[in-house]
């Protein structure tokens, strides 16, 4: 199969958001190590009555709790940042048609004209609307558009039939298609001349 890919640059930004939420981690974790050893500290100075320990204690324990509200403003820039990734992982997960439609484009050659194109979406599993309502409800996002089967409908004009055939096979040598199949073909008047009408499904 052609390496082609599909994929949109959203993956890009996706890379950055995870280099981010990373980075967040990161920080939230330093900051929850001091907390503890500070913590520790602060329970050694306390059996120690000494003037100085007890405003040692009283400063660390400020401290503590200025760490304390920084930990919480970063978990939730954390997150924030989480959900800006959910959102970008469902985008890239739609992939770039129209580079499917150009690749398409250089195997009409001379003898195929299109006149329409058309991509449609429906559910691998069957059940009725309600069943699957609540169970879009109850996935993820990414999971759904995984669980969606694209059908690509093509339509135009051929020279002869022989040009539509090869039209199919050229489709099928692709290798991007789970079947291509011809519907019907017919001859039919084309400007001046005659041609073949077609149409043809092809399965993502």
């Amino acid at each position: 199969m052609p390496d082609v890919n599909l994929i949109p640059p959203a993956r890009i930004a996706r890379r950055q958001r995870n280099s981010k939420i990373r980075l967040w981690t990161a920080i939230c974790g330093t900051y929850l190590i001091l907390l503890t050893a500070l913590a520790l500290s602060a329970h050694a100075f306390a059996r120690d009555t000494d003037d100085s320990v007890i405003e040692e204690l009283a400063f660390t324990n400020e401290r503590i709790e200025g760490y304390k509200t920084r930990v919480s403003d970063l978990q939730k820039k954390l997150a924030s940042l989480k959900a800006e990734l959910e959102a970008g992982q469902v985008i890239s997960c739609q992939p770039d048609w129209t580079r499917l439609f150009v690749l398409i484009g250089d195997e009409l050659k001379n003898d195929v004209v299109l006149k329409n194109c058309q991509l449609t979406a429906t559910n691998k599993a069957s059940g009725n609307a309600a069943d699957r309502a609540q169970e879009v409800s109850a996935s993820s996002p990414s999971a759904f558009l995984a669980d969606r089967q694209f059908t690509l409908e093509l339509s135009g004009f051929g020279r002869t039939q022989t040009s539509v055939a090869q039209f199919v096979l050229r489709l099928e040598r692709m290798e991007m298609f789970d079947s291509v199949e011809l519907v019907n073909s017919r001859r039919q008047s084309f400007l001046d001349n005659e041609a073949v009408t077609f149409n043809i499904e092809c399965r993502i």
